[in-house]
């Protein structure tokens, strides 16, 4: 895909992305990912045609062979791991979802993996696995609305009530809070933000941290020459190491005095970089009442 524009014309939020990006477009009619990925593969043997599934263990050697050179295996319904134990009885076995497995994968280990050093395909493969998580788990909520009690929820009723054509519109889906992203989960963080600021009133400082790609930790552990935006696996995780010290600096050492609430959100830039926003109200004894402007001779 290519995007002409004008380089003379600076539409600020609106600009193209500095950095390589990798996205994923679908089109469907509720909005939700396609399940399957249209993997098809023939056999030369009795000539018949599979679709592969993305619950195939099939499917990640198939769509990407650069980095499955030996043939492994991806994930599966029936993947497990051991489980540590200390008596001399055999470990149990747990089955490993697709986040863990991704998790896995990613882990940064002594020996060579290819995964880290493809670039575009490691975004690629990142953003695909991100959807097959999304998806699998929008899945499983439209087939166990049952066991979510869906029907509890408010205002379902009412607009069931209400709503003379509501049998025409389908079967409805409702996603619970703990879907991140979902409506409910939204309100639900919005509440909470507000019972805060009702509480302890407005907030008394705002605070941004950004992701610097030449951090340290950054830099020594891409490789030489690699730009930082093919490796966001280690960017989220430095940032997030630098934004627990940040946060523990402000709520346990007290550096601009006693925290009541605090709220942040994670941004991401268009240069691919997190940035997260911090909001927190101070005690009434440490929130900053005036300002002192400087005097002559005050530095």
């Amino acid at each position: 895909m290519l995007m002409k524009v004008n380089r003379d014309l600076d539409l600020r939020r609106y600009n193209d992305a500095v950095q390589t990006d990798v996205a994923v477009i679908f089109s469907t009619v509720d909005g939700k990912p396609p399940f399957e990925r249209n993997m098809i593969s023939f056999s030369k043997v009795n000539g018949t045609i599979k679709n592969i599934s993305v619950l195939d263990s099939s499917l990640d050697p198939l769509a990407y062979p650069l980095l499955f050179p030996n043939g492994d295996t991806g994930w599966h319904i029936n993947i497990s791991h051991n489980v540590p134990t200390t008596s001399n009885s055999r470990a149990p076995r747990n089955k490993l979802i697709m986040l863990q497995y991704a998790v896995y994968r990613l882990a940064i280990r002594e020996d060579f993996r290819m995964l880290h050093h493809s670039q575009k395909l490691i975004l690629q493969w990142i953003v695909d696995m991100y959807m097959r998580i999304k998806d699998t788990r929008l899945h499983f909520i439209q087939h166990n609305q049952t066991c979510l009690r869906s029907e509890v929820y408010n205002n379902l009723t009412d607009y069931l009530e209400s709503n003379p054509n509501a049998s025409n519109v389908g079967r409805r889906v409702i996603l619970p809070s703990s879907f991140n992203g979902s409506p409910r989960n939204m309100y639900q963080n919005y509440v909470d933000a507000m019972s805060n600021v009702q509480h302890f009133g407005k907030p008394s400082l705002f605070i941004t941290i950004t992701c610097n790609p030449r951090w340290s930790e950054i830099v020594s552990n891409i490789g030489v020459g690699e730009p930082a935006n093919f490796r966001p696996d280690i960017v989220v995780r430095v940032f997030k190491s630098k934004l627990k010290a940040l946060i523990e600096g402000l709520t346990l050492k007290n550096i601009f005095g006693k925290v009541e609430p605090l709220i942040y959100t994670i941004e991401f830039q268009k240069r691919g970089l997190p940035h997260a926003h911090i909001l927190f109200s101070l005690n009434e004894q440490d929130k900053i009442v005036n300002i002192r402007l400087p005097h002559n001779g005050d530095s």
